[in-house]
């Protein structure tokens, strides 16, 4: 496995889910991908993908209703899904659980995408404790500059060093990014910051603007780590 990336924001709302799904669909086109939708209770990628709802979790692994492979959803060639938990019941989950997940994938995907739960609340905490790098989605808005501050220092504080910045729903003018980058250094200390397409709704009918937006292919290439040649 080449690396497992954990797609975090410090407030909902963003565009987290959907630039997971991106980053996925983008890279299956050359590897094999595991997306793991851990908005426990919460989760959505199948509705942005457009795919059959999966009738199993992980807890139903857990609790022997089905097989590991039972619960993961195929969504299109080298592109799969599993959900962490489909019920609003997340109370008693088991600490261990990521952990024993990617012992058990590991040898079977190339990279697993983390649809990490917005804020700073456990079910975020539990999805660092897998991470080799941390992709953190924010918006042109001083609230979420300062949560992402915020969501910044947890990652650190988990060893987590490998961090990049995505400002999705950019669509001003040339003129307004020494603004926004002005604003980003204040808040963020000099950390790299790619600036997104506006990003929203079904992935099917965004994805090839979205491949061509020059920043999120960047933001691939140079912090993936792979071979620009390979996947265009």
């Amino acid at each position: 496995m080449k690396d497992i990336i954990v797609v975090t924001s410090g407030k909902g709302g963003v565009g987290k889910s959907t630039l997971s799904g991106l980053i996925g669909l983008y890279l299956s086109k050359n590897f094999k991908v595991l997306l793991i939708d851990a908005d426990l209770g919460l989760t959505n990628l199948e509705l942005i993908f457009n795919a059959i709802k999966s009738k199993f979790d992980i807890s139903d692994v857990i609790k022997g209703r089905c097989e590991l492979y039972q619960a993961i959803n195929k969504i299109k060639t080298n592109l799969f899904l599993l959900n962490l938990c489909l019920s609003t019941e997340v109370n008693k989950y088991p600490e261990y659980l990521l952990e024993s997940l990617i012992q058990e994938v590991k040898n079977d995907y190339d990279y697993v995408i983390v649809d990490s739960p917005a804020g700073i609340e456990q079910g975020f905490l539990n999805t660092l404790t897998i991470a080799t790098k941390a992709l953190i989605v924010l918006n042109n808005e001083l609230t979420s500059f300062e949560d992402a501050r915020k969501t910044l220092r947890v990652c650190k504080m988990h060893k987590i060093n490998k961090i990049i910045f995505a400002m999705n729903k950019y669509n001003k003018k040339d003129t307004f990014k020494s603004e926004i980058y002005s604003n980003f250094n204040y808040y963020l200390s000099n950390q790299y910051l790619y600036l997104i397409k506006y990003c929203k709704g079904d992935i099917y009918k965004k994805q090839k603007i979205l491949f061509q937006d020059k920043e999120f292919v960047k933001m691939i290439e140079k912090e993936i780590k792979i071979n620009s040649l390979s996947i265009v």
